[in-house]
């Protein structure tokens, strides 16, 4: 219930909301008042809004929630609806108080508590007086013209269609008008070595000069360590012409040495990552071919530890939600996540997203909604994942 609360608190105080009421109150007041007036002081009169959101939340949100839900059927829209209303009505008095009054600065009334089992009263203001529920003439479809709905959905990656490392479900949305990933738990059995990136070519010119042989890696999570001396086992097995392969970590440089021996001498090979970037970049090498010489030394640092940090893309339909850009071209997404994956091999790992909810720059409708997962290298995971993700989104209700 307190995940639930807090949501509802961000949404409360959201941007979105925030310019909805001061719109609401603006076009009641600009019948009355000049609209340069208004404008001239917008930045203001929003700022109060601000500050009133707060207050009349910590106030009444306990006490109208309580009431509410004390009800047959309740819904916590209508905790919203009331709190919206609340606020307006306020801001409204607070407004038209500052424009016939400039000698006194805005200020809310905190005197006056709600009393136990007792819907929230205000003090009356020189305008009027405001109690709850609000202003007569004003009935809920009027406050709340378009009905926000939230929706809490946990998605089981059991129930996915896994396309390509996508994870799609088919799910109706209408009218979407923010996105939230609110948890992630995902047990930790992902791969670093898996049929996507387990095979390379190394070239043996005493055998065939341009023959490739083919190695294999078996499937499954290494270490640098355990790599490196899969690495050696598996080259030296697969050579033609009995050659001893050593691959190992010069532990001061952190780099990879890769060597060939023959009867304990310094022997020419080659090695190809062509077509797999993937395992290159665990070894730390960033070409594609090596050829004609005895040892190699990666370009770069070994990292197998790729699940330390993930990636989440959400898409809606085709068109993917990019909440957050970066620096590298055509790469954004949606949450990020750290985790000491060594540790956890094996576990189930949980995190909790605490960011705002994502407004999406127009509204939405979709039957599909679809995750990817990807690793630091920032390459979807392809093998299959055991994970549950729970998001909420919001819809406004059609008319």
């Amino acid at each position: 219930m307190s995940d639930i609360i807090t949501r509802f608190k961000q949404v409360f105080i959201s941007q979105r909301n925030s310019m909805y009421m001061i719109e609401f109150v603006y076009k009641k007041l600009i019948r009355r008042y000049d609209q340069n007036i208004l404008n001239s002081n917008y930045h203001k009169y929003f700022q109060s809004l601000l500050e009133l959101q707060n207050f009349i939340y910590e106030e009444y949100f306990t006490q109208i929630f309580d009431q509410l839900k004390s009800k047959e059927k309740f819904d916590l829209e209508e905790s919203l609806i009331a709190l919206n209303r609340l606020t307006m009505n306020k801001l409204e008095q607070l407004i038209i108080q500052d424009i016939e009054s400039n000698e006194q600065p805005m200020q809310f009334t905190t005197e006056s508590q709600p009393q136990e089992n007792q819907l929230p009263e205000q003090h009356s203001t020189k305008v009027s007086q405001l109690k709850y529920p609000l202003i007569d003439e004003l009935s809920v479809e009027q406050t709340v013209s378009q009905p926000t709905t939230f929706k809490t959905v946990t998605f089981f990656s059991s129930d996915a269609a896994l396309q390509a490392g996508r994870y799609i479900f088919k799910y109706n949305l209408n009218n979407i008008q923010s996105t939230s990933i609110d948890s992630l738990s995902v047990r930790c059995t992902m791969y670093n070595v898996d049929e996507s990136n387990n095979k390379f070519y190394m070239i043996e010119p005493e055998y065939k000069q341009d023959s490739r042989i083919t190695v294999t890696l078996p499937v499954g999570y290494y270490t640098t360590d355990s790599l490196l001396e899969c690495l050696s086992t598996k080259m030296t097995s697969h050579s033609k012409t009995q050659h001893q392969y050593i691959a190992e970590k010069n532990q001061s440089k952190n780099k990879v040495y890769i060597k060939c021996l023959k009867s304990g001498l310094p022997a020419n090979f080659g090695m190809s990552f062509s077509n797999n970037t993937s395992l290159s970049s665990l070894l730390g090498f960033t070409k594609g071919e090596y050829t004609n010489n005895s040892i190699y030394v990666s370009e770069d640092h070994p990292y197998p530890n790729i699940f330390d940090e993930l990636y989440v893309k959400l898409y809606l339909g085709e068109k993917e939600v990019c909440r957050t850009s970066s620096s590298s071209k055509h790469f954004g997404y949606y949450n990020k996540f750290t985790l000491d994956y060594e540790s956890l091999y094996g576990k189930t790992h949980s995190v909790n997203f605490q960011s705002e909810p994502f407004e999406l720059a127009e509204s939405t409708s979709s039957n599909i909604v679809s995750f990817e997962i990807l690793s630091a290298t920032k390459v979807p995971i392809t093998r299959s994942l055991d994970f549950n993700l729970t998001m909420t989104i919001e819809c406004i209700e059609d008319a």
